[in-house]
């Protein structure tokens, strides 16, 4: 019985210690750990900062750019995290420290937005752009001086730069005295990119301003249809109101 228990043992051991270093190994350990073997799955770990998942996910022969549906990258979540072992692992696989989600972001941008000083300088040594500062500088050539108080003051007279500003620093849920948001001003603008941008680092979709209003709401009394789509696609709620008074409180001469 005791031999009999010995050879288990030894046979799982070996299952754990020398068959994951091949693809089939790999995914039958995925499997005992109940990873499933998805891009989701391998999503998952990096966010959650599990590197020894991750590497399993690589060495099963899951993409090392994998990317969720707003271009997030596992590399990004692994420096967002932190997860200093598991952004070695993949960009030693062959993920582009270049790639850019669809707020513009790389996984540089990531590290330094969330104090990650080590990946930060391992990502800049890999050649990353994406940095916070090339994001004010872009500002700057702008004619705009980077200053996270004057953020929404900024994304009513340009738009079109809520998302460089966000990148450079500033906090996309960011409101001003009256509620209003940035994905507010986007979707108002009529800008699905900003939009879709915004969305991809997880702003709050139904945040609604002094009046009930959400971004949805702004949308629609603009006849936004691009963005009114996208909106309901990514949950938001919210009804039309009287477009004259949404002029109102939008009007950067009523600021």
């Amino acid at each position: 019985m005791i031999r009999q228990r010995l050879s288990v043992l030894l046979v799982c051991l070996a299952v754990l210690c020398g068959c994951a270093t091949t693809p089939e190994g790999a995914r039958l350990e995925l499997e005992r750990l109940n990873r499933p073997y998805s891009e989701e799955g391998f999503l998952r770990s990096a966010r959650e900062g599990d590197s020894r998942s991750a590497a399993l996910y690589l060495r099963a022969g899951m993409d090392p750019n994998t990317a969720d549906r707003h271009g997030v990258t596992v590399l990004m979540m692994a420096a967002a995290s932190g997860d200093l072992r598991s952004v070695k692992m993949l960009l030693a696989a062959g993920a582009n420290p270049q790639v850019r989600n669809e707020a513009g972001w790389t996984a540089l941008t990531y590290a330094e937005r969330h104090g990650q000083t080590e990946v930060a300088n391992l990502l800049r040594e890999a050649g990353a752009g994406g940095s916070q500062q090339e994001f004010r500088d872009e500002l700057a050539r702008q004619g705009i001086t980077f200053n996270p108080d004057q953020f929404l003051a900024v994304a009513r007279r340009r738009p079109d730069l809520i998302l460089t500003y966000v990148a450079a620093g500033a906090n996309p849920e960011a409101r001003d005295s009256d509620g209003v948001t940035a994905l507010m001003l986007a979707a108002a603008a009529d800008r699905p990119e900003v939009v879709r941008g915004l969305l991809s680092l997880g702003v709050d979709v139904n945040a609604r301003d002094v009046r009930g209003w959400t971004a949805l709401t702004y949308a629609e009394v603009r006849g936004a249809r691009r963005v009114v789509e996208l909106l309901r696609q990514a949950g938001a709620v919210g009804g039309a109101y009287e477009a004259s008074a949404a002029e109102d409180i939008l009007s950067p001469a009523g600021r």
